[in-house]
C-alpha cells in the first residue's frame, strides 16, 4: 500500500475527501455559493435602469454574489438635496469659469442666485466666496465686505478664512 496522494497546496488528504472550500464558504453569513448564480455583466453601469424604475437593477456586492435593488424613486413636488446639491455643482463650475474669464458680472450673477436659490445648501461657503471674488473683480469693496459680514460664522472655517484673506476685504 502506498501514502495517498499528496496536496500540493495543503497536507496529506485521501484522493476520495471532499474538498472543504465550499463549506467554508456556505458558512459565511450572507453567501450561498451557486452555480446557478448567473454571472454578472460588468460591460453596463451597475446602477440604473432606463426602463422608468419599474425594474428592480441587480448590483455587485461582492464577487459571485448579487442583490437586486429597487430603483430610486422621487418625491413628486419635492426637491431632493441631490438635485440641490448637483444644481449648485453646475452653477459654481459655471460661476468659476466666469471668474477666471474675468466676466466679473456674470460670476457674480450666478454665485449671488444659486447661493440664495439655496440658503442651506452644501456649497453655501463656496458661492459666498465666489461671489466676494467677483465684487471685489468689479471693485465693489464695501458690498463684498457686506457679504462677508453677513456670512454665517459656521461657514467661516480655517480654509474659507484662508481664501478670504487673498481678496479685496479684510476679515474683523
Amino acid at each position: 500500500m502506498g501514502q495517498p496522494p499528496r496536496n500540493p497546496d495543503g497536507p496529506l488528504r485521501s484522493a476520495s475527501a471532499p474538498d472543504p472550500a465550499p463549506k467554508a464558504r456556505a458558512s459565511q453569513p450572507g453567501v450561498t455559493p451557486s452555480s446557478s448564480t448567473p454571472p454578472i455583466d460588468r460591460s453596463t453601469s451597475a446602477v440604473g435602469s432606463n426602463d422608468g424604475g419599474k425594474t428592480p437593477e441587480r448590483v455587485a456586492v461582492a464577487p459571485g454574489v448579487a442583490t437586486s435593488v429597487p430603483p430610486a424613486r422621487a418625491v413628486p413636488g419635492r426637491s431632493s438635496a441631490t438635485d440641490s446639491t448637483a444644481a449648485e455643482v453646475t452653477a459654481l463650475a459655471t460661476a468659476m469659469e466666469a471668474l477666471d474669464a474675468k466676466d466679473f458680472a456674470q460670476a457674480l450673477s450666478i454665485a449671488r442666485t444659486t447661493r440664495r436659490a439655496h440658503p442651506t445648501g452644501a456649497l453655501r461657503p463656496e458661492l459666498t466666496l465666489l461671489e466676494i471674488e467677483a465684487l471685489c473683480g468689479l471693485s465693489r469693496v464695501d458690498e463684498a465686505q457686506d457679504v462677508v459680514d453677513a456670512m454665517p460664522q459656521v461657514d467661516r472655517t480655517a480654509l474659507v478664512r484662508e481664501r478670504l484673506r487673498r481678496t479685496c476685504i479684510s476679515l474683523k
